[in-house]
């Protein structure tokens, strides 16, 4: 069978077969290989975790521009990594941090923010 009939049969690029075949004879499997986390360090799933915990009302987004400037610009996670690494973390809701705080022991009082 040609790499096009396969193609047309899997119902794939001709290329991509190609790509299947050097990838079952480079490693044995035509399995995509297992990604590693993007995240960039412990340092800022630790950053993001904090702030978060500190300012649970606080959406991604608002999370981003709180840590930008805590970190005098030293930062530049975007709102899609701070969401990643709270779902990650298991706090990706107010009320999910919330929960994490008075299971620490925290009163749940956190500093207050304006929303805007």
């Amino acid at each position: 069978m040609t790499a096009t009939q396969a193609a047309v049969r899997v119902g794939c690029h001709r290329n991509h077969v190609y790509r299947l075949s050097r990838r079952l004879h480079d490693t044995g499997t035509a399995a995509a290989r297992r990604r590693e986390s993007r995240f960039r360090s412990s340092r800022d799933r630790d950053l993001v975790v904090r702030h978060a915990l500190a300012n649970p009302e606080l959406g991604p987004r608002k999370l981003a521009s709180v840590i930008r400037e805590a970190t005098e610009g030293g930062s530049d996670l975007s709102h899609g990594t701070i969401s990643n690494i709270l779902r990650a973390a298991g706090l990706n809701t107010a009320a999910a941090r919330r929960s994490k705080l008075l299971e620490a022991g925290g009163s749940g009082e956190t500093r207050q923010t304006r929303r805007i």
